[in-house]
């Protein structure tokens, strides 16, 4: 009798692990196993035709091969970039809705009394493609042939402010001229111009001494001969113009080149955020994507990984209020 109930009992251990081995096998995929499960969307800070808008539509493609799915490119273009960031915190935080954005996204919300939104705690970081350094640029027809030359000027003649232009208020490009101003102690002017194109056409017609521009808005103009670059605004010099020096060689600890990564909604896991990020390493890798965004963009690709992104934000975000604070910015609500 004994014998049979030890063999019940048996029976039954062994028929519960077997329905247990059976339901394991049932269970839904993590989220990160079961991506994607439907199309995605891209959202883009800007109009289209601009490089952040040009990237998001070459990495949509080559992520679109690599998941099997459509990414679609939205534009948000509006409010310095608030309007696509805050349609990326409404979207579900199942990895199906991510931001491209350069550094911008970090400044935004410092330029406001009341910020829409935490650069670090109210968005995920997903992977930072690369970055950009900016140039400060003259007309080849001043005497500066050097960032040096141009500070000695400017020292030699206090009461005669120079002037540069940038690509509007509170852009990386301005912050990057008064942490400059800042450092050096110069009596520096801004003038803001509405949009890269327009400076650059501001210190062509000759209206401004300096210009603060990203690479591929000068390329033909350097190669032309009629801008000439003084300094490189990373922290060390660009491997695109490694004759150039970086302010950081005169000015220690300068480095304020922008940006530009892949953001996901706050609540996003990590685990789906780094199988995001994997796609984006993998994609940057191929030939065809490394060339153009070297060659054609000079943009310095990064493949930094959520954890790494997020500390490269938290950094960024320090600098850049350091920033606005020394230039003194507010915008009303």
């Amino acid at each position: 009798m004994m014998s049979k109930k030890l063999s019940k009992t048996g029976w039954l251990a062994r028929s519960l692990i077997s329905a247990a081995f059976v339901m394991s096998c049932l269970q839904p995929a993590s989220a990160a196993d079961a991506f994607p499960r439907q199309s995605m969307r891209m959202l883009v800070p800007y109009a289209p035709g601009g490089a952040v808008d040009s990237l998001a539509r070459l990495l949509s493609q080559k992520m679109s091969e690599s998941f099997h799915q459509t990414i679609v490119v939205e534009n948000a273009p509006g409010a310095a970039g608030v309007l696509a960031v805050n349609a990326l915190m409404r979207s579900p935080s199942d990895g199906h809705t991510l931001l491209l954005a350069d550094s911008q996204f970090i400044i935004a919300p410092m330029l406001l009394k009341t910020p829409p939104y935490d650069p670090v705690k109210d968005l995920a970081p997903v992977g930072l493609a690369g970055t950009v350094p900016l140039f400060f640029l003259v007309k080849n027809d001043k005497p500066w042939k050097n960032l040096q030359q141009m500070i000695d000027y400017a020292k030699a003649n206090p009461g005669k402010p120079l002037t540069y232009g940038t690509a509007g208020v509170g852009s990386v490009h301005h912050l990057s001229m008064e942490a400059f101003k800042a450092a050096s102690n110069l009596n520096l002017v801004h003038v803001p111009y509405k949009g890269s194109g327009q400076s650059v056409q501001g210190i062509l017609a000759g209206d401004i001494d300096i210009l603060v521009a990203s690479p591929t808005s000068v390329q033909a103009h350097i190669e032309a001969g009629t801008l000439r670059q003084l300094a490189v605004t990373s922290g060390t010099r660009s491997p695109f113009a490694p004759n150039v020096p970086s302010i950081a060689e005169t000015y220690g600890g300068y480095d304020y080149s922008t940006g530009i990564g892949l953001l996901a909604p706050a609540a996003t896991p990590l685990a789906l955020r780094e199988r995001i990020s994997a796609a984006l390493n993998a994609v940057l890798k191929l030939p065809d994507v490394s060339q153009r965004l070297t060659k054609v963009n000079q943009i310095i690709i990064s493949g930094a990984g959520p954890t790494e992104y997020a500390e490269i934000i938290k950094t960024d975000s320090a600098r850049f209020a350091t920033a606005v604070k020394q230039a003194g910015i507010s915008v009303d609500n």
